[in-house]
């Protein structure tokens, strides 16, 4: 009974996080304009999905030759280390109850942002977080919105995440779906549902260690978290990355190279550059963290976008 009033506003917010999606994707007209592979189509001039990856929804790569699943390092001369996240990584990098924004930049030129807020809930014997998403941009004629609730425990890892997505196009073309991902007991349950007429619901379950995290397409918020697993000094080291866009696991290896500053506006900050490719490849870019390892920026190889956090006054 104790363990069942832990966990009721853990489930208050799933609640709240269906019924807030629900009633935003209700605000927009929506076209049957969605893929056969289950997700919401990538118009032509679209922001690539953040994975940058260089591979189609359904997981192909350019020559059409799909990505075998992701395996882990052969043996300990790799280097890279998977390691089994601590309790309370993410409040130890990011403020909770405190909104951080993140811009999408072309060049110089904002073509949209990520706002996110985390907030620590009861879970348990313990706690978890509950983060709170919104991003948009428009770049060369498609305008994107989503909106997002990712419920973690205290280490990070995802027992919860929901989505809605919209997407339109200059000629006033729409997509929407709705993504929920639900992970127990080493699995993963994936559910893309596509609104409006000729629209479908597709069921999927992936094999997902429990030390897995949590990545979907265009999530900076899920990139801020997982980062925080990085140790503050490291040469290399890897992470098991659940990617439910491709339904698979990645090994996500890192590699720490120099130390570099960035600025933005009138605010700069040393950040150690890091970077990362998937060990059974496709995946592959660099992130930027500052002292306390934390995401200032991050970029994927074979995109022209970069997204950066709003640096504020220390």
């Amino acid at each position: 009974m104790a363990k069942q009033r832990k966990n009721c506003k853990i489930t208050k917010y799933i609640r709240i996080s269906q019924r807030s999606l629900v009633a935003w994707g209700f605000f927009l007209a929506v076209a049957p304009a969605v893929t056969a592979a289950g997700r919401v189509p990538t118009a032509p001039g679209a922001p690539p999905a953040l994975a940058a990856d260089g591979r189609s929804a359904d997981g192909r790569s350019a020559d059409g030759q799909s990505e075998e699943p992701a395996a882990k390092p052969k043996n300990a001369a790799d280097t890279f280390v998977v390691p089994r996240p601590q309790p309370g990584e993410p409040e130890r990098r990011w403020a909770v109850d405190t909104e951080h924004r993140f811009l999408w930049l072309e060049g110089r030129e904002k073509v949209g942002e990520t706002v996110f807020r985390i907030t620590r809930v009861p879970h348990e014997d313990t706690h978890g977080y509950v983060v709170d998403a919104s991003r948009s941009y428009n770049r060369r004629g498609i305008s994107h919105r989503g909106r997002s609730t990712t419920i973690l425990t205290a280490a990070g890892l995802p027992l919860h995440f929901q989505e809605m997505v919209h997407l339109g196009t200059a000629s006033g073309a729409l997509s929407s779906q709705e993504t929920t991902v639900e992970a127990a007991a080493g699995k993963a349950h994936v559910v893309s549902q596509h609104n409006g007429p000729g629209g479908r619901r597709v069921e999927r379950d992936i094999e997902s260690p429990e030390n897995a995290f949590l990545y979907a397409n265009q999530a900076v918020e899920h990139w801020a978290i997982l980062t925080t697993a990085l140790p503050n000094e490291f040469e290399r080291n890897s992470l098991l990355v659940l990617y439910p866009d491709q339904d698979r696991v990645l090994v996500l290896q890192f590699e720490a190279k120099e130390t570099e500053s960035l600025r933005h506006g009138e605010h700069e900050v040393e950040t150690r550059r890091v970077a990362f490719h998937s060990a059974s490849g496709g995946v592959s870019g660099t992130v930027w963290l500052d002292k306390a390892g934390r995401l200032a920026q991050i970029r994927f190889a074979n995109s022209s976008l970069r997204v950066v956090r709003v640096l504020k006054s220390p």
